[in-house]
């Protein structure tokens, strides 16, 4: 099977800031942090199926995604 690039678009997703206090004035309860979404019959293609755990290796300007062996949950 041929395997394409895939282009996606960073989001961005927000969850309360640690110890913010409202009191009113300035500033946000919430913080905006970068998120991508993966989803997709290729993903299965490739061998990760629902319950699967992965390892995300961070790099410069690169995420390196590989499946944990023997860790599905099904």
């Amino acid at each position: 099977m041929e395997q394409r690039v895939r282009k996606l678009k960073i989001s961005y997703n927000s969850y309360p800031t640690r110890g913010y206090r409202y009191m009113g004035y300035g500033g946000s309860p919430y913080t905006s942090v970068p998120f991508i979404r993966l989803r997709g019959q290729w993903l299965r293609n490739l061998g990760f199926e629902e319950g699967d755990r992965i390892t995300v290796w961070p790099k410069k300007k690169k995420l390196i995604i590989t499946l944990d062996k023997k860790t599905r949950s099904k």
